[in-house]
């Protein structure tokens, strides 16, 4: 999800000698760019691909597998405004494909998001706008589910960049690919918080999840300890300050049911979030 370390997590991937990245790392052509006007078509996309591809068939003889991949968070959560839905066009394609999901607090995520989108382009940010901001946000998020499906008002409520409360709801964006990409197979999910505190263990949970090999410590290690990446939003928060503590509140309370979902399905309270923020 945008905001968790995706694009951290990408960046040490790629470091891994089995695998190759892409032209661009997140094209989003499965969501927002196959929509636009004059959209990049099919084989353009492709083309992205084309030095990953180029080096497999190459190595194809010598028995040594080469994994690349497309690192566009929107994948996850953006279902398109056509009448085949991102998932039933990703399984189409990609049935064997292996899907990797990190998250974080959602209301810590929220936050961050707005830093990067408001803040970060020179528009008036502050606390106190974005408790406003959040606090329509949710009103408005709940106003739909007093009359719709949480289905519909996912893929169908209009939310601006800088607060998409929608995207905290993990475990109901995630159910509908998990029906098809099985849990633990073909997609694994990884908790932010986990990865920034214990990254060794992750990056092995990843890499073995992906089918690499093993590789030196040291060489682990070296990836690990990689400069973080897309880390633009902890100077603005320096800038700004924390969040209200009665911002926190109201989010945590919206999030509560949907993080318990989540944690449940899991066996894993880590999701539930309770109180990260005091040890953040």
């Amino acid at each position: 999800m945008p905001k968790c370390g995706s694009t951290d997590l990408f960046s040490r991937i790629v470091h891994h000698p089995q695998v190759l990245s892409p032209v661009t790392y997140q094209p989003h052509w499965w969501t927002k760019r196959r929509l636009e006007n004059h959209a990049p078509t099919f084989l353009d996309y492709l083309f992205l691909f084309s030095g990953p591809a180029k080096a497999i068939r190459l190595r194809i003889p010598e028995g040594k597998e080469i994994v690349t991949g497309d690192g566009s968070p929107s994948t996850l959560f953006e279902m398109g405004n056509d009448s085949m839905s991102t998932l039933q066009l990703v399984y189409s394609v990609l049935p064997h494909s292996k899907l990797i999901a990190i998250l974080r607090d959602p209301t810590s995520r929220l936050f961050s998001e707005y830093l990067y989108f408001a803040c970060g382009h020179k528009t008036i940010c502050s606390r106190e706008d974005f408790h406003r901001r959040a606090e329509t946000a949710v009103s408005a998020f709940r106003s739909c589910l007093s009359t719709s499906s949480v289905t519909y008002c996912l893929y169908n409520l209009k939310e601006k960049g800088s607060i998409r409360v929608k995207l905290g709801l993990y475990y109901e964006l995630l159910q509908p690919w998990m029906k098809l990409y099985p849990l633990g197979e073909q997609l694994l999910i990884v908790r932010m918080e986990d990865y920034s505190s214990n990254m060794l263990t992750k990056l092995t949970e990843v890499f073995d999840f992906l089918d690499l090999e093993r590789i030196g410590s040291r060489y682990m290690s070296d990836i690990a300890s990689l400069p973080q990446l897309n880390n633009v939003t902890s100077s603005l928060k320096a800038q700004v300050g924390p969040m209200l503590s009665k911002t926190r509140d109201m989010l945590d309370t919206f999030y509560k049911p949907y993080n318990e979902k989540l944690a449940n399905f899991l066996q894993d309270d880590g999701y539930l979030w309770i109180n990260y923020w005091k040890t953040a």
